[in-house]
C-alpha cells in the first residue's frame, strides 16, 4: 500500500511539472528513467524498474550514423555532434563501448577492431544526459549494417530499390562478389568500396552491376583479374588505379565510359582490347602501364583520345584506331 501511494504521489507530481511547463508556452520534449538496450528504448513516464520518475529534456536522436569497413578487419561508426554529455554505442542490443561528448571538432567517431572477417553485425547509437545523477537516453538511432563483411548504400536509382556495396572486410583471395545483398539487387560498386584491399588477387562482379565507382579497386596490389559482366556501363575515375599486378581486364563492347586515370599504373597490364560502344575515355587513363605493348579501339563512337591517356607507357608499340577519332590530345 505504502508502495503504491509512493508510486501516485511520484507520477502526481511529474504530471504536474509537465503542465506547468505546457502552460509556460515554451514547446518542450521530455523523457524520462534511464537508458536501455538500442533495441528497445525507454520513453515512458517511469524508469525501467519504475523505482524513480523524473522530467527532463531528451537528447536529439542521432540520425546521421555512418560507417566504414576495411580489409583489417575493422569498422569505423562516425555521426554529427549533438546536445548531449555522451554516447553509447550498440553492436546489435548489447552496449559495447561509451563515447563521451567532449570539446572538439562537429564529427563524433568511434572504431570497433573486434569484428570477425565477412561476419554481419549491427550497430546503433543512442545520446544521453545527465540529469540529477542519472542518464536519460534520446531514441536510438537507424541502425546500420554489416551482411556478410558487406556495408552497402541505396543505389543512385533509389526507387529501384537496389544497392551499390561501399565496403568490405573479408578476407578472400579469391572473391565472388554476390549479386543480391540482404533481399536487394546489388548493381553498384560504390567508391573505394575495396580500396587498399591487399588479399584480392582475383574478383568475378556478378552480372546486373552497372557502375564501378570512383577508386572502386584502387590499389589491390595484388589482383591479377577482374572478371567484369555484361551488365557494366560505366568504370569511374581511378577505378583500378594502383592495381600494379593486374594482368587481365575483361572489358565487355557495351561500356560506354572509362574514367581518369581508371587504370593508371597498372604495370602489368600487356594488352587492351577496348569497347565498340566506348564514348568517353579518361585524361591519364592507362597512363604509367609500363608493360602495356598493344592497344585495340574496336569501336566507331569514341572521336578523341583525351590528354596523357597513355602516357609514359614506354612499350607501347601497336596501336589500333577506329575511323572515328578525330582528335588525339597531348601525349
Amino acid at each position: 500500500m505504502a508502495r503504491t501511494v509512493k508510486r501516485c504521489i511520484s507520477s502526481l507530481s511529474a504530471a504536474i511539472l509537465i503542465a506547468a511547463m505546457c502552460l509556460s508556452g515554451v514547446p518542450r520534449s521530455y523523457g524520462y528513467g534511464a537508458g536501455g538496450p538500442a533495441s528497445s528504448p525507454n520513453t515512458g513516464l517511469l524508469s525501467e524498474n519504475c523505482s524513480y520518475a523524473y522530467a527532463a529534456e531528451v537528447p536529439a536522436r542521432v540520425a546521421d550514423l555512418r560507417v566504414q569497413v576495411s580489409s583489417s578487419p575493422m569498422l569505423r561508426l562516425s555521426w554529427d555532434r549533438i546536445d548531449c554529455d555522451g554516447y553509447k554505442v550498440y553492436r546489435g542490443s548489447k552496449a559495447i563501448a561509451r563515447v563521451e561528448a567532449g570539446p572538439g571538432d562537429d564529427l563524433v567517431t568511434y572504431t570497433d577492431e573486434e569484428i570477425e572477417p565477412g561476419a554481419s553485425y549491427t550497430y546503433s547509437v543512442r545520446a544521453f544526459k545527465t540529469v540529477s545523477g542519472k542518464e536519460v537516453y534520446g531514441e536510438a538511432s537507424p541502425v546500420v549494417k554489416i551482411v556478410d563483411g558487406y556495408t552497402y548504400a541505396a543505389a543512385d536509382d533509389e526507387a529501384s530499390g537496389s544497392i551499390e556495396l561501399t565496403g568490405y572486410t573479408g578476407r578472400d583471395e579469391k572473391l565472388v562478389i554476390p549479386s543480391t545483398l540482404d533481399g536487394k539487387k546489388v548493381t553498384g560498386i560504390g567508391d573505394s568500396c575495396f580500396s587498399g584491399n591487399v588479399r584480392l588477387v582475383r574478383v568475378n562482379v556478378p552480372e546486373g552491376v552497372e557502375k564501378i565507382g570512383d577508386y572502386g579497386f584502387e590499389c589491390c596490389s595484388r589482383m591479377q583479374k577482374i572478371y567484369l559482366p555484361d551488365s557494366v556501363r560505366v568504370i569511374g575515375n581511378g577505378a583500378f588505379s594502383g592495381c600494379g599486378s593486374l594482368r587481365m581486364a575483361d572489358l565487355n563492347d557495351d561500356i560506354t565510359s572509362i574514367g581518369d586515370g581508371a587504370f593508371m599504373a597498372c604495370m602489368d597490364l600487356k594488352n587492351i582490347y577496348l569497347p565498340a560502344h566506348l564514348q568517353s575515355l579518361g585524361k591519364f587513363a592507362f597512363a604509367l602501364c609500363e608493360n602495356l605493348a598493344g592497344v585495340t579501339l574496336g569501336g566507331s563512337e569514341i572521336e578523341a583520345i583525351p590528354e596523357r591517356a597513355f602516357n609514359t607507357c614506354v612499350q607501347l608499340r601497336d596501336v589500333t584506331l577506329p575511323k572515328s577519332v578525330t582528335t588525339i590530345e597531348k601525349r
